[in-house]
């Protein structure tokens, strides 16, 4: 327990994801690697929990432990820290970004989502997800984050709908002249513009 080893890390990794394996040993072995996931994470400890909690075809009773070892603020910066991670799965980096919704209102975790909203290089599932996370945001970084990406016509379209939506939820003055730029610029995409039009209605209905 507590070990920051990285090779008995990876070796508890494998008997925590090893379905052939007992369940007692598995379960002891998630609670032992529990330590590893703090922060500073060690690389692959967090990931591995994760992995298991949402395997919905594994067993019940270890999908519980490994959820509850991933429990309390201070694994806050653990899922930054695997959401950030480009090397981590796609299924696991959009259930930790779900994970950072529930504490958006925490600097870190809506500074990694408004970062990840802005990385074009990123995965646009990622992408995605991290603005439908920030819907509702009252953070001014990561707000003035997702006015970059919806004023950027060089970005997807599904990002910057996912954007426009999350910023309709907004209390700022920065996402309403932003929503109404796009959907006065005719030279932007037909369907971003409908959707903003939408959005901005929404926004300005609650204000």
């Amino acid at each position: 327990a507590g070990t920051g080893n990285g090779h008995v890390v990876k070796a508890l990794a494998a008997v925590v994801q090893d379905k052939k394996d007992t369940v007692c040993v598995r379960k002891s072995a998630i609670k032992a690697f529990a330590f590893a996931a703090r922060w500073p994470p060690v690389r692959g400890a967090v990931e591995a929990l994760a992995a298991v909690a949402w395997d919905q075809t594994d067993t019940p009773d270890v999908r519980e432990c490994a959820a509850l070892a991933l429990e309390g603020d201070d694994r806050v910066w653990a899922f930054v820290a695997v959401v950030q991670d480009k090397n981590v799965t796609l299924g696991v980096r959009k259930r930790a970004v779900e994970i950072l919704a529930g504490v958006k209102s925490y600097n870190c975790a809506a500074r990694a989502l408004a970062a990840i909203v802005r990385d074009q290089t990123d995965t646009q599932d990622v992408r995605v997800c991290a603005a439908d996370a920030l819907f509702e945001t009252s953070h001014i970084p990561a707000t003035k984050a997702l006015v970059a990406v919806v004023r950027d016509k060089k970005d997807t379209l599904a990002v910057r709908e996912a954007v426009a939506k999350a910023l309709a939820r907004t209390r700022s003055v920065d996402a309403e002249e932003a929503l109404a730029a796009v959907a006065q610029d005719l030279g932007d995409h037909p369907r971003l513009r409908e959707i903003v039009a939408i959005a901005l209605a929404e926004l300005l209905n609650r204000s």
